[in-house]
């Protein structure tokens, strides 16, 4: 029986792996979900239940989260997105099959990260009214579900072309 080195067991070929698909699939539904980091259905639920006070406390909770880890580690984060995006195209420009997947991945993330920030900055400069409020939340979370098809789309082309291209080679 041969010796199996650890990189020996681990598949490369992103693109035709389940897992990166799974991997996909839960980013992008949790991303379109829970656009300030809480499910839609709480809004919902806490208009339904608590009336406006409660869905206002709610909304201006999503709105204060995003926004104080933004001013915190502003920076850091940039500066770290930056570096892996700009490592992650450099390998991808190389050929490397995984990281290919992986900017596949977090490039649009970052963008989702940047609609959500302007968007809670937006928020905070609203009026106290919840409609408002509420209809800004419901554009974000429209403009984070067209960018998670539109991210699918173009990682499953890119990966459907990378797929047949090493088939027929």
């Amino acid at each position: 029986m041969p010796f199996l080195s650890p990189f020996d067991l681990i598949n490369a070929s992103a693109f035709s792996s389940l897992w990166y698909w799974i991997v996909v699939a839960l980013v992008w539904t949790r991303a379109a979900h829970a656009p300030m980091g809480i499910p839609m259905e709480h809004y919902d639920r806490a208009r339904a239940v608590g009336g406006e006070g409660d869905l206002f406390a709610l909304l201006r909770a999503g709105v204060a989260r995003q926004l104080g880890v933004g001013r915190r580690a502003r920076h850091v984060f940039v500066a770290l997105w930056a570096c892996a995006l700009t490592t992650l195209f450099g390998l991808s420009m190389l050929g490397a099959e995984l990281a290919q997947a992986l900017f596949l991945l977090a490039l649009p993330l970052a963008i989702s990260q940047l609609l959500v920030l302007r968007s809670a900055q937006r928020m905070s400069a609203m009026e106290a009214e919840v409609d408002p409020l509420m209809a800004e939340m419901r554009r974000l979370r429209l403009w984070l579900q067209g960018l998670a098809v539109a991210a699918i789309f173009v990682t499953a082309v890119f990966g459907m072309n990378q797929v047949l291209t090493r088939a027929f080679l």
